[in-house]
């Protein structure tokens, strides 16, 4: 579950402030399963230029080790296309994903 807020500055610029909780579930082996729970906040900005968004954000999380980061990304064709990237202490991630409507 995730709250946030945003504010626009005009038609392609915003900034927000968002805070959620986040559970990750890792099978170790045949009979064991690591677990994690932590929340996440973000301070961001968000930006639409020519068929293109991106965002920034700086991230922290407090969980078993509580870490400070950030997290970027950029999605085009309509956000059809998203890439990603975050590094937040020790986690690093790389992000693409496809969306589309049918």
């Amino acid at each position: 579950m995730a709250l946030g807020l945003e504010y626009f500055i005009n038609s392609d610029h915003s900034i927000f402030l968002e805070e959620g909780g986040v559970k990750q579930t890792f099978a170790q082996s045949d009979k064991s399963l690591w677990k994690d729970y932590f929340s996440v906040v973000r301070l961001g900005t968000k930006l639409q230029q020519d068929g293109y968004n991106v965002e920034f954000a700086l991230e922290k999380r407090d969980g078993r080790y509580s870490d400070f980061g950030y997290s970027t990304s950029i999605a085009f064709f309509d956000n059809t296309l998203r890439m990603s990237y975050t590094d937040v202490g020790e986690y690093e991630s790389i992000g693409f994903s496809f969306q589309t409507k049918f």
